[in-house]
């Protein structure tokens, strides 16, 4: 006798068993990312819905996929077989009939619930209010580097900007300003004698991070435009071929207007987070990352270590890109990124010392003895004269396990630096952020800026007062996180169609 399949039961049970996973891995997902990340902004999470992923280690993403993934087709293959021993057992039940025949409404509830309990857990309630609540601070407080004067002098000074990856002054020692037992970064922070380092505090210290600049390439925004990086929920301008912020006026913008060579070096792929597209719109850099390393050679096709490739490699290649570089009639840029000390633990790479229990401690260590050397060989060359060198982190580390014992609030991005050409009016005791770099740097090399402000940042070698100064910090954040009509029409989405 033939059955005849019920293809009505079937979608049922289908649709219920993945509205039951979906609801599950919500849930799961945000335990996931509150235990693995040490702030959550929910910025960040919809900018990297919107932008491509390739490019993320592997290392996390096998993290989500067995402590997420993984665990919720297991918990929903186990609800749905005890549901299932239910139904075999109870199937003459009235009450139990009346449920399973709700079972998709059950299941949609379920998915409801987890949905919102996730959405709350993840401060995306706080985020959907500040987005619509309008805000006048960026376009009252914007200085647009096309509107001022910007005089370089008559020689103009090289330039290597280089981002570390998740590094912070908390990793000094508490003798020196910092909060760990031991200075993590005796090397960096010696040069601070003979450099310059903004503090907040007596001693050595940094930069804060204010509202959408806490991740990398929020960060690199901030500091190369003096502008955080807004997500509109509605925008998809941050990814494709679309112009990438094209209404703002960056670091990159001027010097290639004053003839630069930039380039931008990194050992993963410039693709994530879109910032090839940073980086090529404003200033045209040459994209040296990962793809060109096995494109030209350098490593073998198939080659992949952590993000790309290890920094080792990127300081050896920085080191052949200089020489290159100097070697040109131009001034130049060499921008750089290095991803070791990336959470979760970082990447110890074999010639790294082991001296501390936590591991992520000796990739910070190594971190700072690799700085120190690159940096030693480039003041053996003949360009560094002419040169200034900025040292600097992205942003706050998000690595929760070990630094979960220091406030956030309490928590600053490390700066530094080497070879400027002017002297700081004051260096401690500044309230100052990320943005401020913009005109900081280039005041470094000697630029005059009518005003000294630029994008949202103020010159921080200057006497004049930064915004988080003039206003307070925590009325900077809240007015960076609300919805700026000038931001969306003058800086994101000017060549709109």
């Amino acid at each position: 006798m033939q059955v005849k399949f019920n293809w009505k039961k079937f979608c049922r049970h289908f649709l219920s068993i993945l509205l039951l996973f979906l609801a599950v891995l919500m849930i799961r997902s945000t335990d996931w990312a509150i235990n693995t990340f040490n702030s959550l902004d929910f910025s960040e999470i919809v900018y990297h819905l919107k932008v491509p992923i390739e490019g993320t280690s592997s290392t996390i993403l096998l993290s989500f996929f067995t402590d997420s993934f993984l665990y919720s087709i297991v918990v929903t293959g186990l609800l749905y077989f005890i549901i299932s021993y239910f139904c075999l057992r109870y199937k003459e039940n009235k009450l139990f009939k009346v449920v399973v025949g709700k079972q998709i409404l059950l299941a949609i509830c379920a998915f409801i619930i987890f949905g919102c309990v996730a959405l709350v857990r993840v401060n995306a309630l706080d985020y959907v209010v500040a987005i619509t609540t309008q805000s006048t601070f960026i376009e009252e407080n914007y200085v647009d580097g096309r509107d001022v004067e910007i005089k370089f002098p008559d020689q103009k000074r090289n330039l290597i900007y280089i981002f570390l990856e998740s590094m912070e002054a908390t990793y000094t020692s508490t003798e020196i300003g910092g909060y760990m037992e031991d200075n993590l970064l005796p090397n960096l922070t010696a040069y601070a004698e003979e450099g310059v380092n903004f503090s907040n505090t007596k001693q050595f210290g940094g930069l804060y991070s204010p509202q959408n600049t806490t991740w990398t390439i929020a960060a690199m925004v901030a500091q190369t435009t003096g502008l955080p990086l807004s997500v509109p929920i509605d925008s998809n301008r941050y990814y494709g071929e679309k112009p990438f912020l094209p209404g703002a006026y960056s670091i990159g913008d001027i010097l290639e207007r004053e003839g630069y060579n930039q380039e931008l070096l990194i050992g993963s792929k410039a693709e994530f987070g879109a910032r090839n597209l940073l980086f090529t719109q404003h200033g045209d850099y040459k994209i040296n990352d990962y793809h060109a390393a096995i494109e030209d050679g350098r490593l073998p096709s198939g080659y992949f270590e952590w993000w790309g490739y290890e920094d080792s490699k990127l300081f050896d290649y920085a080191k052949e890109e200089l020489l290159a570089l100097a070697s040109q009639p131009e001034p130049f840029n060499l921008t750089m990124l290095t991803a070791n000390t990336h959470f979760q633990d970082g990447y110890l790479e074999e010639a790294c010392a082991v001296d501390y229990d936590d591991p992520y401690y000796n990739v910070l260590a190594c971190s700072d003895q690799q700085v120190y050397e690159f940096v030693e060989w480039i003041k053996q060359q003949d360009f560094y004269e002419n040169t200034t060198i900025v040292i600097v982190g992205d942003h706050l580390t998000m690595n929760k396990k070990t630094f979960d014992h220091v406030d956030k609030s309490d928590r600053t991005v490390f700066n530094l630096f080497i070879n400027s050409v002017v002297e700081p009016h004051r260096t401690n005791m500044r309230t100052a952020t990320t943005l401020d770099m913009f005109p900081s740097t280039l005041a470094s090399m000697g630029v005059e800026i009518e005003g000294d402000r630029l994008g949202l940042g103020v010159n921080l070698f200057s006497n004049r007062r930064t915004l988080a100064e003039k206003f307070g910090l925590k009325y900077l954040n809240e007015e960076l996180s609300h919805f700026s009509t000038f931001y969306n029409d003058n800086l994101l989405s000017i060549e709109e169609e």
